[in-house]
């Protein structure tokens, strides 16, 4: 009898073992179904994204997709051509360095959250009204190094939320009126190593916001009296390489947040490289951070730019940066022979 009770309690407790293993085991496998799901999921999610990011990623670009938004660059490709196929959902788009000549009206109307629209190192001589339709969140716009013989007449006005207008590196001689008409917003304006005469004073009237502006690097021979008058935020001003003669007895009247402008001694010894390296460091550093001059104060501006400006004087053989190596060297005959002396 004694035995049999302790065979009953050893079958009972085999029979909870048993059922634990089983527990365990169906626990176990559940877990690495939802596990397996869970995967299945992001991987799912994951090849989601990069067939949208394939959809709206034009052939030979590279894309890159963070949640709806797309990077789209098509840098240095040979395009003749704005490709057809770009994501509605495009906010940064590089076709610098191509061999794009015309820039049609609407072409780009679609990309509604476009905010960074590089155009730099093209062959493009005139951009028609209606260029930029469309493009509601553009805040940084690269023109330079184009073949553009005046600043767009009204390709411009609609660019309400533009802070940074890269204009360097052309063959302008004219800033017509009303140019800048809309950009409320601007912040940075380049106008350096182009050929402007004359500071263009009325045009330059529309900016009331702006912060820092280089005309450095132009022939220009005066500046005339309440030049810069209407520009009352503007706390860097480049006036460095031209061919200054006079200057008006009140030419920086009104410019009552100026902290920075390069002295008469250093405009006349700065060779034209030199004003280059320290300009192309400076919009380097305005570039990569666009959304900074809406909360810094003049004196934070200062102190970032000053910095810029000191490390590059004092690194001269500093290797390039990005924005120099978009920059596509376009001497005019002028330069060359400056450049000889």
């Amino acid at each position: 009898m004694p035995e049999f009770v302790a065979l009953l309690a050893a079958f009972a407790m085999l029979s909870v073992g048993l059922r634990s293993s089983v527990v365990a085991v169906v626990e176990r496998t559940a877990a690495a179904a939802v596990n397996s799901s869970a995967v299945a999921r992001v991987e799912s999610s994951e090849e989601r994204d990069r067939e949208a990011g394939r959809a709206g990623c034009p052939s030979r670009c590279r894309c890159e997709v963070d949640g709806l938004l797309h990077r789209v660059d098509c840098s240095d490709l040979g395009l003749r051509e704005i490709p057809s196929n770009l994501s509605v959902f495009t906010s940064y788009l590089d076709l610098s360095m191509n061999n794009l000549t015309v820039l049609s009206s609407g072409v780009l109307s679609n990309l509604h959250f476009l905010e960074e629209l590089r155009l730099a190192g093209n062959d493009l001589s005139f951009i028609p009204r209606g260029a930029f339709t469309g493009l509601y969140n553009l805040k940084v716009l690269m023109l330079q190094n184009n073949q553009m013989k005046s600043v767009p007449a009204e390709a411009f006005n609609n660019l309400h939320n533009l802070q940074s207008l890269r204009l360097d590196a052309n063959h302008i001689s004219s800033v017509p009126i009303g140019c800048f008409s809309g950009l409320r917003s601007l912040r940075h304006l380049w106008l350096d190593d182009n050929s402007l005469t004359e500071v263009p004073v009325e045009a330059l009237s529309e900016l009331s916001g702006l912060q820092a502006m280089t005309l450095a690097l132009n022939h220009i021979s005066h500046v005339p009296d309440h030049a810069f008058s209407k520009l009352g935020r503007l706390v860097v001003l480049h006036l460095n390489n031209n061919r200054i003669v006079s200057m008006g007895t009140n030419c920086f009247h009104g410019l009552h947040s100026l902290e920075t402008l390069p002295d008469q001694d250093q405009t006349e010894t700065e060779t034209k490289a030199e004003t280059k390296t320290r300009l192309d460091q400076t919009k380097t550093e305005t570039e990569t951070r666009p959304d900074q001059t809406e909360t810094e104060t003049k004196a934070e501006t200062k102190t970032r730019l000053d910095q810029t400006k000191t490390e590059t004087e004092t690194r001269p053989d500093q290797t390039k940066t990005k924005a120099e190596a978009e920059t596509r060297p376009r001497l005019r005959p002028d330069q060359d022979r400056d450049q000889e002396q």
